[in-house]
């Protein structure tokens, strides 16, 4: 911008210098000054609102074809000065975003054909004449080099803009998913434990009554128990969303012991359940065990609130290429039903977040339905890492 207010301050010096040494006619005089004008409004305006008013835009696009005209038509009178503000008006023109390219070009033979009107009123050479028809030629072509520049720098900013909205909604959608698994975690873990208090709160309600003190005290600390279990796990669950890391694998007698602490836990809430275990155990990836202890967990808190009483049978078949698990139970009778606070517990969100779970693994998949009396989960993982 510097350099172009210091070519309207040169232009308009010499200007006025023809002017008073009267080399020029008034009327070119004139038509510079509006030329020169109009050049040092435009370099005063640029980077202001007025580019963002469709109304202005159109304003100064007239304003520079007015700049062009004057120029042009005292460019030869001028022995060639007003050609600067007649080239710079072109120039602009090409350059301009918001302005068709025809445009520019338009102004371009505009600017030639005064140029060459204007050169009848003077006595000028044909190569004077080339010479300043030239200079238009050259502002031209600077303002197409510059228009691509600017077009350029457009689409870097759009590119950019681009790759960080991308990275972003990458970001939100790894937030959203490990809250999702965080909050599968947190209703397993209440599920089971919250569910275990109910069925621990009934029998201890139930000794109270008969006077069974010393078998009920055994139920509460059974409860408690079961209730710190069941913070721990919720506590680990919070901890893998606020530091989130690489898990390590867990070897198959890892697995073996963590679906054991189920058993055992169902088996101290008066539940029933045979598991049967075939096969070489081997490593799992952390997350292929956790879907596999959640699985188990889920069949199990459903077994206590739907069908209490009834037997489960669970099976656990270790294969060369991953593992599956079968469970089931009897559906409950008519005659036999779950506590009102128990049966009324959990939103039906286990098998959703249990199908979610083995979705995000690879190879992993889950069904659970009913065949004939019973009802079914059946689950499988690969030994290879997840997706």
């Amino acid at each position: 911008m510097a350099l172009s207010l210091f070519g309207v301050v040169v232009v308009g010096i010499f200007l006025f210098q023809q002017f008073f040494e009267r080399s020029i006619a008034p009327w070119v005089f004139v038509l510079g000054l509006i030329a020169v004008v109009i050049w040092l409004g435009g370099q005063l305006g640029q980077g202001s609102r007025w580019q963002s008013s469709p109304g202005l835009r159109v304003a100064a696009v007239v304003a520079s074809v007015v700049m062009i005209a004057a120029g042009s038509l005292g460019a030869a009178p001028s022995n060639g000065l007003l050609v600067v503000p007649a080239s710079i008006g072109v120039m602009r023109l090409a350059s301009t975003l918001s302005a068709r390219i025809w445009i520019g070009l338009a102004a371009m033979l505009l600017a030639l054909g005064l140029i060459a009107v204007g050169s009848l009123t003077v006595t000028m050479s044909p190569i004077g004449l080339l010479a300043i028809m030239g200079g238009v030629v050259l502002g031209f072509l600077g303002g197409l080099n510059r228009r691509q520049a600017r077009l350029a720098g457009v689409r870097e900013r759009e590119l950019v803009e681009s790759t960080m909205a991308t990275r972003e909604e990458h970001a939100k959608a790894a937030a959203l998913e490990a809250q999702q698994a965080v909050a599968r975690d947190i209703h397993d873990v209440l599920a089971h434990s919250l569910g275990g208090l109910v069925i621990q709160l009934d029998a201890v309600e139930a000794l109270l009554e008969s006077g069974r003190t010393a078998d009920a005290a055994s139920r509460v600390r059974d409860a408690r128990e079961l209730a710190a279990s069941g913070l721990g796990e919720a506590r680990r669950a919070v901890e893998a969303l606020r530091e989130p890391r690489e898990n390590e694998p867990v070897s198959g007698v890892e697995m073996r012991q963590s679906l054991a602490e189920l058993v055992d836990a169902h088996r101290a809430l008066g539940g029933s359940i045979e598991l049967a275990d075939s096969g070489q155990p081997h490593e799992l990836s952390a997350e292929a065990a956790v879907a596999l202890r959640r699985a188990l967990q889920e069949a199990l808190s459903n077994a206590r609130k739907h069908a209490p009483g009834e037997a489960v049978h669970a099976r656990l078949d270790w294969g060369q290429h991953g593992v599956v698990m079968d469970v089931r139970n009897r559906m409950a009778g008519a005659s036999v039903t779950a506590p009102a606070a128990l049966a009324a517990s959990g939103g039906g969100h286990g098998l959703a977040g249990m199908s979610e779970r083995f979705d995000a693994l690879h190879g992993g998949s889950v069904v659970a339905q009913t065949q004939g009396d019973e009802f079914v989960v059946r689950v499988e993982v690969s030994r290879q890492a997840p997706r």
